[in-house]
């Protein structure tokens, strides 16, 4: 039997154990981002519920970048909901239905008609009935409720706010980020009460934690030599990949590069972790962001857990050109510069997985599958696989998930 097919079948039975014992299995934190590891959160979901994902809040895309340009001090909140629904218990009474409410992006046809679409959801006289159809649901029935004191809140503060030169734009806006930032700001802006609210509601067993509780926004320096600030922006520029990473307070490539400390909450997940991995996403902006935290290199080294990195299946502009073993030494490199007392690499990284090419795969922005390099000079155990599915840039997310727990 091959080595990895030996490390698949250990995570199988531990899998099968944590099953045995209600779903309550081993304490496994992931540092990840909100979109590249949905498909691993969810497998993960069907085994163990004693997971934390500690989740960065400097994104500023789509409808997070609306709601952090109209209010200002406010973390991003579209990676963690998308979270949040991942996890959301489909056995859970009225799950269809709240899923499909915290879910819901407004119209993006126009401001006048995102805005009025807005209005019947709260007013319960939208088409899509979705008030209606949750009351209707054997959802809780205080769902309905606290529902709506937060969102309305939140349209109380947009109203209260605007000015001519200031309008909230409601266009492509997520319901489930309205909701979260009505309660944010309803519980003297903490992020995690709001969180523990959503998770209540929506019958979430596992953590979703904010990586720090400031708010911060990213800047670059591109292997073109330009710097340029906002997650959206980095990672979405075609001028080359990122060459270096940090934090400033606005979204200004000439602002002050800030220090924004891990929250004391992600920090006890990770010590307290028999498993830290941190998995599949944007590289720079997702995974190696939380990396410049202060104290989370601290709180890596001081973990006894089992330390993984699972790198992505394809390049993106991010990490163009970039092998696996560019990212695990990048992420060592990045970590020690970052740690009071550096310590030796084994002391923050155990093993890294990484996908091994199979058949032939083009992204539509032309990226192919992510080459390995040469794992090996890192000193560092690493696991190739064939994870992709075959013609895809996605993985199997059972093996994968095996594989990482079979690393115990």
């Amino acid at each position: 039997m091959d080595r990895c097919a030996s490390i698949a079948n250990r995570g199988a039975e531990l899998l099968r154990l944590f099953r045995m014992s209600g779903l309550e299995g081993s304490p496994m934190t992931f540092i990840t981002g909100g979109t590249g590891s949905r498909p691993l959160a969810i497998e993960l979901a069907r085994h163990n519920h004693n997971v934390s994902y500690v989740i960065h809040t400097a994104d500023s895309g789509k409808s997070t970048r609306q709601v952090r340009l109209f209010f200002g001090n406010v973390p991003a909140m579209g990676d963690l909901r998308s979270r949040l629904i991942d996890l959301a218990d489909p056995g859970a009474p009225g799950h269809t239905q709240i899923t499909a409410l915290l879910s819901h992006r407004l119209t993006g046809v126009s401001p006048s008609a995102a805005g009025a679409e807005f209005k019947s959801i709260i007013e319960g006289s939208d088409e899509t009935r979705f008030i209606p159809n949750v009351m209707a649901s054997n959802a809780p029935k205080p769902f309905s409720n606290i529902f709506l004191t937060h969102i309305r809140g939140f349209d109380r503060m947009v109203k209260s706010m605007q000015r001519p030169n200031r309008i909230f734009d409601f266009r492509g806006a997520s319901i489930g980020n309205l909701f979260l930032t009505g309660a944010y700001f309803a519980y003297e802006q903490d992020m995690e009460t709001a969180i523990a609210l959503y998770k209540l509601l929506a019958g979430i067993k596992e953590d979703v934690l904010p990586a720090t509780l400031e708010n911060v926004h990213l800047a670059a320096k591109m292997a073109d030599g330009l710097t340029i600030a906002g997650q959206h922006n980095i990672t979405k520029y075609e001028g080359g990949s990122v060459r270096e990473l940090w934090h400033v307070r606005t979204e200004d490539p000439n602002a002050a590069t800030i220090y924004p400390s891990l929250n004391p909450s992600a920090r006890k997940k990770i010590l307290d972790a028999h498993f830290l991995v941190f998995s599949m996403g944007s590289f720079w902006t997702s995974v190696l962001s939380p990396v410049h935290l202060a104290g989370m290199a601290e709180a890596v080294r001081e973990s006894g857990a089992v330390k993984i990195l699972v790198t992505n299946s394809i390049n993106d502009f991010e990490t163009r050109g970039m092998t696996a073993a560019d990212m695990g030494s990048t992420f060592l490199d990045t970590i020690r510069r970052r740690d009071s007392s550096p310590g030796q690499d084994h002391d923050y990284l155990h093993h890294i997985i990484a996908n091994q090419p199979g058949s032939e795969y083009i992204s539509p922005d032309g990226f192919g599958y992510l080459q390995a390099g040469d794992l090996g000079v890192l000193g560092i155990d690493n696991i190739l696989a064939p994870l992709a599915v075959a013609g895809t840039p996605y993985y199997d997310n059972e093996l994968l998930l095996k594989l990482i727990c079979g690393l115990i």
